[in-house]
């Protein structure tokens, strides 16, 4: 079961409470609805990626300003993927809380981040109505100047993989 699955994960000796695994306004009956990023030792095929995956606390340069882990509001059978080298996202964000969502940083710290720009709440609305099945899901097109998408960028892979 997923509760298994956690109490087997490498991260239970640290946080040994299964419920700290699931936001507590999380899709009704998810046991988990935290992602790790791709850029911490998630899939590895991100193109353009191969140098900034992090497979070892120690490569992690500015850990009070990279991002491991978010609150997705589902659970996702993978880990959470953001394109490095284009200006769209790749997986949805959340805007369950107050048009924003809540993510987790390499040094131990969090913090909730506020949407700003209105494409960002409308990827976050296209992936409700996806998981409401409703079969739309956002995200695909080029967001150029979006400053939601550079932040979670930058958090997620430590820089653009494009200029802006």
């Amino acid at each position: 079961t997923r509760i298994e699955g956690i109490r087997e994960g490498r991260l239970f000796r640290y946080c040994p409470e299964v419920k700290l695994y699931k936001c507590p306004t999380g899709v009704r009956g998810e046991v988990v609805t935290y992602a790790i990023t791709d850029a911490m030792n998630g899939h590895p095929d991100i193109p353009g990626t191969s140098k900034l995956m992090v497979y070892r606390r120690a490569q992690i340069k500015r850990a009070d300003q990279r991002i491991v882990f978010l609150d997705e509001g589902r659970l996702s059978p993978n880990s959470w993927t953001l394109w490095y080298d284009q200006e769209r996202w790749w997986d949805q964000v959340t805007a369950r809380h107050g048009d924003g969502t809540n993510f987790g940083f390499a040094d131990g710290h969090s913090e909730y981040w506020k949407w700003k720009d209105p494409r960002t709440l409308d990827v976050a609305k296209a992936d409700y109505d996806y998981w409401q099945n409703t079969g739309r899901n956002g995200g695909e097109a080029l967001q150029p100047g979006n400053e939601d998408l550079h932040r979670v960028q930058r958090g997620v892979w430590s820089k653009l993989g494009y200029e802006p």
